[in-house]
């Protein structure tokens, strides 16, 4: 059974607003507040556990910065 719970309002204008939370798989990843689209400060976010490459593949790790939120890829080649 997923217990993935994102709660992710949007207010009349399709901005964030409100309290968001975010979850990876079934683990908390972050909690911020929005009013109309912009942070108001408050977030707290949590370091994920990734899965090890095996031996002979590359990790590559990819931080962006989406609509104030911090968004990190992981690629496994």
């Amino acid at each position: 059974m997923n217990m993935n719970k994102n709660i992710t309002p949007f207010n009349e204008n399709k901005l964030f607003h409100g309290y968001w939370e975010r979850h990876y798989e079934n683990t908390l990843w972050f909690k911020k507040f929005y009013v109309n689209g912009i942070s108001n400060g408050y977030e707290e976010t949590y370091d994920l556990e990734l899965i090890k490459p095996k031996e002979g593949e590359v990790l590559i790790n990819m931080v962006l910065y989406i609509d104030d939120s911090r968004v990190t890829l992981n690629f496994n080649l």
